[in-house]
């Protein structure tokens, strides 16, 4: 840096300041279904197009499909960014069938869920959403097909789940899966094809209101359960558990689901036992109830703690890039570190982390390393988990009646 004559004062901006670190959205949801009366002008084919808070675009899908009844349960439930992806429509019969019903004309369900998959390399069907960023500006982190997730092919995996888990693991998303409804056996059968913290699986089938159809009708659970994280997302924090959470627009499930407080043998603990996600009515409304994903790595069995580690993992991606390409300095790496631990120390009180920090290791950091100008930070932290299972250990105790007749007699006495 050179330096040319000045009499007086100039001050000098450095650019070597400590930064904070931006978290991202965590809840924008993407959708991908049928709407064969939309508006090709506004919803044209396996294109990404973005609902923001307010859905009056949805008022072009037209109520045929399966698109539009979905984006009315996710507004529903709350103010969302919802990138939504219109394939073709090939079905023949009712539209936004119940889920795991025979709704399908023979041959079409194979021919639709092809086109709702899509193509990777035209980035048709599901694989638009790795044109979402670009087309959008964001970033989608629930994946959604509604009435597309339920059916097991030969008793085989859902092969849109099968498509979209790539597609989550690359956008650290998670894909709500809707499980077959017609029993639980099913939707327990349903569970075991999968084994990846990217799964949320839920069961039955809920009643939501339908105008045209001026009833309640069963549809998927899972807009509705995109629409609840969102909201839990957006007035709690990410780092909440959308179960034993309100739903505004659920009207109840399409095959009973019995829940009692404290009985270990209720429908509802068995599904959560197995890691399916269910609905309940304590009395109050209907709730979210159950916390699990499908993985098999038990740090990751809770939706909410993934989750969490996904915004950590987001939000210093994006945070690092200032220092990517400046030459190697000690205050560069002092600022780096310290912007990392204030972060931490940020979200520790907020409640979103247990506790977390930043360090150097020098053996991750070799000369030779550094001659190629790859640096390492090492963080942990912990996310923390949500109360599952509150205990409450009872033991009765007679020596308060011998308090209630010591109580009684100084009574009397002093009568």
């Amino acid at each position: 840096m050179t330096t040319s004559f000045l009499h007086g004062v100039e001050t000098i901006e450095q650019q070597n300041a400590i930064r904070p670190v931006p978290l991202s959205q965590t809840s924008a949801i993407f959708i991908v279904g049928t709407a064969p009366d939309a508006d090709p002008a506004v919803f044209p084919l396996n294109t990404c197009v973005l609902l923001s808070s307010q859905p009056t675009k949805a008022a072009s899908l037209g109520h045929a499909g399966t698109l539009s009844g979905a984006i009315l349960q996710v507004y529903s439930e709350a103010g969302a960014q919802v990138i939504v992806v219109r394939v073709a429509d090939v079905l023949e019969g009712p539209t936004n069938p119940p889920v795991g019903a025979p709704a399908f004309a023979p041959g079409t369900l194979a021919q639709q869920m092809a086109l709702i998959i899509g193509d990777p390399l035209l980035k048709t069907g599901v694989y638009a959403a790795y044109t979402a960023i670009a087309q959008t500006g964001v970033k989608p982190k629930t994946f959604i097909a509604p009435g597309f997730t339920s059916q097991r092919p030969n008793n085989q995996p859902n092969p849109v789940v099968a498509a979209l888990l790539p597609i989550a693991n690359s956008f650290r998303g998670r894909i709500y899966m809707d499980c077959p409804s017609d029993s639980q056996a099913s939707a327990l059968a349903a569970r075991t094809d999968w084994g990846s913290r990217r799964i949320t699986c839920f069961y039955p089938a809920c009643l939501v209101w339908d105008n045209v159809a001026a009833a309640y009708v069963p549809r998927p659970q899972s807009p509705s359960q995109a629409g609840l994280t969102t909201r839990v997302h957006n007035d709690l924090g990410f780092w909440y558990s959308s179960s034993n959470q309100l739903f505004n627009g659920i009207g109840g499930v399409s095959t009973p689901v019995y829940y009692a407080d404290g009985d270990p043998n209720s429908d509802a603990n068995l599904l959560n036992g197995n890691d399916v996600n269910t609905m309940i009515n304590r009395g109050g409304g209907w709730l979210r109830w159950g916390n699990r994903t499908c993985a098999t790595d038990p740090l990751w069995t809770f939706e909410a703690v993934g989750n969490t580690a996904d915004a950590i993992y987001d939000a210093l991606e994006v945070e690092e890039q200032w220092m990517v390409d400046k030459p190697f300095s000690k205050q560069l790496l002092i600022d780096g570190a310290e912007s990392i631990n204030r972060f931490m120390r940020y979200l520790v009180k907020i409640g979103a982390l247990v506790g977390g920090s930043c360090w150097l290791d020098p053996e991750l950091n070799t000369a030779q390393q550094l001659q190629q100008g790859i640096f390492a930070w090492s963080i942990d932290f912990e996310p923390p988990a949500p109360l599952e299972h509150v205990q409450i250990f009872a033991t009765r105790n007679g020596d308060y009646y011998t308090e209630v007749v010591k109580s009684i007699a100084a009574s009397i006495q002093g009568a």
